[in-house]
């Protein structure tokens, strides 16, 4: 299930003749966007979609606490590769923290079932911690949501 579709429109061709379909393999980024306030522009294109594309991973300009409670997220990659459905006792969106205890941005796991959604742009106080055997803390993740309609 997906929280919305958007088709955008550019002002001069978004494809060239070396731009072949993507394979649709898991990993596989057909291009990469950057969101500035309210603009959302393309910045590459490395292959072409025959469907709609999905966020594959997400990237913030500068490190952010895990308590920050604001969606920090600026670049955007994004696939052609089908996303599995979600288990119930899995993450649906991963930050993963560097040395600094700083997150830097994420990646989305599998898509939401029917009736929920993964609380990507509304992350405040969702991000649940996970530890490894010395207590560490490995990665936050985000559970999929019901939704209150």
């Amino acid at each position: 299930m997906y929280d919305y579709q958007f088709q955008a429109h550019f002002c001069e061709p978004v494809y060239e003749a070396h731009h072949l379909h993507c394979t649709k393999q898991d990993g596989e980024v057909a291009f990469t966007m950057r969101q500035i306030g309210t603009w959302l522009t393309l910045s590459s294109v490395f292959c072409r979609c025959s469907q709609p594309a999905e966020v594959t991973s997400i990237s913030y300009t500068h490190g952010i606490k895990p308590t920050d409670i604001a969606f920090r997220g600026v670049f955007y990659e994004m696939t052609c590769a089908p996303s599995r459905e979600c288990r119930t006792d899995e993450s649906c969106f991963i930050e993963t923290p560097s040395s600094d205890g700083l997150l830097y941005g994420g990646k989305v796991m599998c898509m939401c079932p029917k009736k929920t959604f993964c609380p990507i742009y509304f992350i405040g106080k969702k991000r649940v911690p996970f530890k490894d055997s010395q207590q560490r803390i490995t990665h936050y993740g985000l559970k999929c949501k019901q939704r209150s309609y």
